[in-house]
């Protein structure tokens, strides 16, 4: 059951409010690999296996990712072939991606709403940054924190803190809301959130870490957890 009161709502990125098409994910992962010379199924599972280091920062861009991955298949291109493949990589990720259809409605009723403020909160690399702004999102979020920036991931609890830091929240006052991956619902629900698992067609793959099994509420539709936020 949701009590609140709530100051602020907090949302992940990706399975909630943006979709990626898999099948157009890899394709460009091995178009890339054509270029680099290397084999495609095993630059996709370096690339795959870097994602914690990309998500943290610790390969702090694309050029670095595509770097690794290519050196994990034997190869070392030059930093032309580099250039072009993280061309390819902003572009396949633009492309591939799309907002759910209830996600602009919901947050353009919380933009609005004066008692209520929001944030984003993503495991992601640097990817992510540019496709928010790409989708036009920038706007709709008073701070957004992304692990490769802060060098956390949920569920451990810095990220979240970083969150309501930048928010002037408590952990208390905030509603969270995710698709539930990487046990992303049980870290917020850990601190004193309230949480709302919102239910998305997705596919089980390797980016899937462990689903959460304990919130306060499920929807499967966004604009509900509109309902569920109380001032």
């Amino acid at each position: 059951m949701i009590r609140g009161p709530h100051r602020a709502v907090l949302f992940d990125l990706f399975d909630t409010l943006v979709r990626i098409d898999s099948g157009r994910y890899l394709a460009g992962k091995r178009e890339a690999a054509q270029v680099l010379g290397v084999p495609p199924e095993r630059f996709i599972g370096a690339w795959i296996a870097a994602s914690d280091q990309a998500q943290t920062g610790v390969l702090p861009d694309i050029a670095a990712r595509v770097r690794y991955a290519a050196r994990a298949c034997g190869a070392e291109p030059d930093e032309a072939m580099v250039s072009r493949v993280v061309r390819m990589e902003e572009e396949h990720m633009t492309s591939g991606s799309s907002l759910y259809p209830d996600v602009l409605p919901t947050l353009g009723a919380l933009r609005a709403h004066r008692e209520v403020t929001t944030g984003l909160v993503s495991n992601a690399s640097s990817t992510a940054a540019l496709l928010v702004e790409r989708l036009g999102l920038n706007g709709y979020f008073k701070e957004a924190v992304f692990s490769f920036r802060v060098g956390i991931l949920k569920p451990q609890p810095g990220i979240y803190l970083k969150a309501c830091e930048a928010l002037c929240v408590q952990p208390a006052e905030c509603l969270f809301v995710g698709d539930g991956n990487g046990f992303e619902l049980d870290g917020a629900g850990a601190l004193g959130m309230e949480t709302v698992r919102v239910v998305r067609p997705v596919t089980p793959g390797p980016f899937r870490k462990g689903e959460s099994l304990r919130f306060d509420a499920s929807v499967d539709d966004l604009t509900r957890v509109l309902t569920l936020v109380r001032t």
